[in-house]
């Protein structure tokens, strides 16, 4: 028993130790596998300047994973594609950042062949999408539906840094907004073969109500 009370003050002491040689402020953000890395980089980056010095922590996780975790205040935020759902039991504020349009891209070498006729031409056309449950997957199998378009879908994925590393392949055409057509250009070798009319992309900033907020906090919502 005082072995493990030993133990324990020693661990603690550690953690003291840990935690008093970082002078910045903490602030942790869950980031949900379906933001894009670049999308959750620019909302963020801001953070790591002057005048706001925090020390950054990240996690990426499964939607109700995160508000788990925020709900006992292990996190001070949640970025996500859709806002919290509402529960009697669980207070959280939906604050929109963004809502983009989104594109269809695919590899350089080979987007010619789609670009002509657009969407005509995605018939049998292979697709990486993302995972059915996700807001922008429904959003697109609607707008297939509504044009009568009946793609090939070779792949499904809930990270959308591994979908595009398929696409990266030439394995597929793959969504992705339209603001970050640079990146994706740069990063992936890749251009927009046409834009989805009336399908967008959204992410929130999930918070848990409080009098007082965190000056970083306060900053993502701003720039939102």
């Amino acid at each position: 028993v005082h072995a493990e009370q030993i133990f324990h003050t020693g661990e603690k002491l550690r953690q003291a130790l840990a935690d008093s040689s970082h002078t910045r402020p903490r602030f942790a953000v869950g980031i949900t596998d379906a933001v894009p890395k670049l999308v959750a980089f620019r909302l963020l980056e801001s953070l790591l300047r002057p005048p706001l010095a925090v020390r950054l922590e990240c996690l990426e996780g499964e939607f109700e994973h995160l508000l788990g975790e925020l709900a006992l205040n292990r996190l001070d935020v949640v970025i996500a594609d859709r806002s919290a759902p509402q529960r009697a039991n669980l207070k959280l504020h939906s604050h929109l950042l963004a809502n983009v349009e989104i594109f269809f891209f695919y590899v350089c070498e080979l987007y010619d062949i789609y670009t002509h006729e657009f969407p005509a031409r995605l018939n049998d056309a292979p697709l990486l999408l993302p995972s059915h449950g996700d807001p922008l997957r429904s959003a697109i199998d609607a707008w297939f539906a509504a044009r009568d378009l009946r793609p090939q879908v070779v792949g499904e994925f809930s990270d959308s840094a591994l979908l595009k590393t398929f696409g990266r392949a030439g394995l597929g055409l793959f969504p992705a907004p339209a603001a970050m057509q640079a990146e994706i250009s740069a990063q992936f070798a890749a251009e927009p073969v046409g834009i989805l009319q009336g399908v967008s992309e959204s992410w929130y900033a999930i918070s848990v109500p409080r009098r007082i907020l965190h000056p970083a906090l306060s900053h993502v919502l701003s720039e939102g």
